[in-house]
């Protein structure tokens, strides 16, 4: 979870990279750990030439993760 952490910083830049949201402990009846909800900008990965035509929410990534060790739960939407 660090390492991610750690990309995740190097490469958000600007209006660029990830967005964190909600980094928050949860715990429910089966699980505890840490949930995050992140969006994930990503205009400067798309070829110049799709981004020109492609509406800037779909350039977006949200994504909601439970992670209680060994556990982990992801869900991700696109063009949030």
């Amino acid at each position: 979870m660090h390492m991610v952490t750690k990309i995740q910083q190097l490469q958000t830049t600007g209006e660029e990279g990830v967005e964190v949201l909600v980094n928050e402990p949860f715990e429910n009846e089966e699980w505890k750990g840490q949930f995050t909800s992140k969006i994930c900008h990503l205009q400067s990965k798309f070829p110049s030439w799709l981004a020109a035509f492609a509406p800037l929410n779909s350039m977006l990534i949200e994504e909601k993760a439970w992670n209680a060790y060994t556990k982990c739960k992801t869900g991700a939407q696109f063009g949030c």
